[in-house]
């Protein structure tokens, strides 16, 4: 029983490690024409999965698919980006 178990567990490991390899990932390259921002200052992604990317007077949400401006209320606005880092302190 024992042995079976070993076996059944190492087969699993090796399909796992055979799924991980470069040939399984996939890259796309997004441009403005396809509505991604161009320059990101910040990114960020949410617990609902979206990625929000910041440049100087834009905010956008990705979905994996489609790039979404971010548009502010009327009357509103997007703060400025500001340029330097802080970083967030430890908690």
């Amino acid at each position: 029983m024992a042995l079976a178990l070993a076996m059944l567990a190492t087969a699993s490991l090796r399909a796992f490690a055979a799924a991980e390899t470069l040939g399984s990932f996939q890259h796309t390259s997004n441009r403005a024409a396809e509505g991604a921002p161009g320059y990101i200052s910040r990114l960020a992604q949410t617990t609902d999965g979206f990625l929000w990317m910041a440049g100087p007077k834009e905010l956008v949400r990705f979905d994996g698919v489609q790039f979404t401006p971010f548009k502010p209320v009327p009357g509103e606005h997007l703060l400025e980006a500001r340029s330097e880092y802080r970083p967030r302190p430890n908690l």
